[in-house]
């Protein structure tokens, strides 16, 4: 199950916003060389469950996999987002520990198979502190005393497993402005980078300056379920008054482009039980009901992948399921040898 896991946290906020590979799409393309992102066939791009990597490894909960074509191959993808204040020195032997687990679980899935797909490890920073500490495995390892004999010997054979980083703590707002992205994944990052743990003062002077990102977002079809996100995100991460964030929502609506508060709109959704309690679970309600269909589309899409098209009475069957059968019926897909094993017992 790709689960979002609490939607105010700094990790539940990034999967449930670039869980769908839309979204992945427009961050990595903001971040890759131009050239791999013009060999990528970005809409192949599939995520793959959290059960891909095994149990005794155990995914982050910030972590998110995926699947892409280039060529005529398969990459595997690995994102995770990293928040500490004080940045993990082996981030990249951690990441190299998933790169095995995502090969292995390949065999597993293709044991006829005689070669292994690329993999691509992605680190999206949002901390204090620029990064500053290794991005491959092999400077980690201990060289002292080596001369140059010894050094020529074993470096070349030393594990490398390199990982491509986005330092946001680098960015300021006019980087952020330089990315080419869309307003959602702009959002994004800007709140979790800019806007965390700030009082609801600050939060509020920038609301206002990135009105015209909100708007954009919200001509989206997901754009005001990641707008709620995002403002409960930052009502939940910040204690002071709500009603200076909620004057300055209800200023960014317009003749031009009608939108109604976000803050309100946590009430709606909360049934006006008072906004701590109302908003936290009217939110909870949205994103279950969101978790379900996003699970739906996509077991539909990977059933597609690996079956061809799938005949009416499979979609009528994925319709109706609820979200517990829907995650008992992904867990099958990378073993099943036919449709019918997905869907049986």
């Amino acid at each position: 199950m790709h689960c979002m896991g609490n939607p105010h946290s700094h990790d539940g906020l990034f999967r449930f916003v670039f869980g769908e590979p839309e979204q992945m799409a427009d961050l990595l393309r903001s971040c890759l060389p131009p050239a791999l992102v013009a060999a990528i066939r970005w809409s192949t791009l599939r995520r793959l469950p959290d059960t891909f990597v095994d149990k005794v490894l155990g995914a982050r909960r910030g972590d998110l996999f995926f699947s892409v074509e280039i060529g005529d191959a398969v990459l595997l993808l690995h994102v995770q987002t990293e928040h500490k204040s004080k940045v993990e020195r082996f981030t990249a032997l951690q990441q190299s520990g998933y790169t095995v687990r995502m090969l292995e679980a390949w065999r597993v899935q293709d044991p006829a198979a005689h070669s292994l797909p690329a993999v691509l490890t992605v680190v999206v920073y949002h901390g204090d502190k620029p990064w500053g500490e290794p991005n491959s495995v092999h400077e980690l390892v201990d060289t002292r005393g080596w001369n140059d004999d010894v050094r020529a010997i074993l470096e070349p054979l030393q594990l490398r497993q390199p990982f491509v980083l986005l330092d946001l703590c680098v960015f300021d707002d006019a980087a952020f402005a330089r990315l080419p992205c869309t307003a959602i994944t702009g959002l994004t990052l800007r709140f979790l980078q800019l806007l965390r743990d700030r009082g609801l003062d600050e939060v509020a002077v920038r609301v206002e300056q990135w009105r015209h990102l909100f708007r954009e977002a919200l001509a989206h079809p997901r754009g005001q379920d990641v707008m709620v996100a995002l403002v409960s995100w930052c009502l939940k991460c910040s204690p002071a008054n709500p009603d200076t964030l909620r004057s300055v929502m209800t200023k960014i609506q317009d003749e031009e482009t009608p939108m109604r508060s976000m803050y309100d709109l946590l009430l709606e959704m909360g049934e006006e039980r008072g906004f701590q309690k109302g908003a936290q679970q009217g939110l909870q309600r949205g994103m279950q009901q969101g978790m379900q269909q996003g699970m739906h589309s996509l077991l539909a899409g990977q059933l597609e992948a690996r079956f061809g098209a799938l005949t009416p009475e499979v979609v009528e069957r994925l319709e109706a399921a609820d979200a517990a059968t829907l995650q008992r019926w992904s867990l099958r897909v990378f073993a099943a040898n036919c449709i019918a094993d997905v869907f049986r017992g």
